[in-house]
């Protein structure tokens, strides 16, 4: 006959509920609050990197993370939503909304040019001989 060794009984942590907790960035706390254990068996199982638990959920919310990106990539691009486009210029492209001031010493010549139409309808600019400069 075994000998009871007290304590509450083992906790099994399976690497699918962690895959599934991971895709929805779940807490330590929703994570105990699931399986019924302390939040410190959560933290501590999390803590071992090489638990199987903890690398499925880790790898579950890179892919998650690579799903929202690539969603936000493509609703800047395809549907050229301006607020995504200027929240992805400044976090990728290190844009700013800071303007810079340039102070030109010398007068700027400045020409405005007039399109034209060819014979086939089609809008052209012509060569700098034929503009106006102001």
């Amino acid at each position: 006959m075994e000998k009871n060794k007290g304590g509450r009984p083992k906790i099994e942590l399976n690497s699918k509920d962690a895959e599934i907790f991971g895709h929805f960035k779940a807490t330590f706390e929703t994570m105990a609050e699931y399986y019924g254990c302390s939040v410190k068996t959560i933290q501590r199982t999390m803590q071992d990197e090489e638990s199987e638990f903890c690398q499925s959920y880790k790898k579950a919310l890179a892919k998650s993370k690579l799903k929202l990106s690539e969603a936000q990539w493509k609703c800047a691009i395809e549907k050229l939503n301006p607020t995504i486009l200027i929240w992805l210029g400044k976090n990728h492209l290190g844009q700013s909304d800071g303007g810079q001031e340039i102070t030109i010493k010398e007068p700027v010549k400045i020409q405005f040019v007039e399109e034209k139409q060819n014979e086939n309808n089609e809008n052209t600019i012509p060569d700098n001989s034929e503009s106006e400069s102001v």
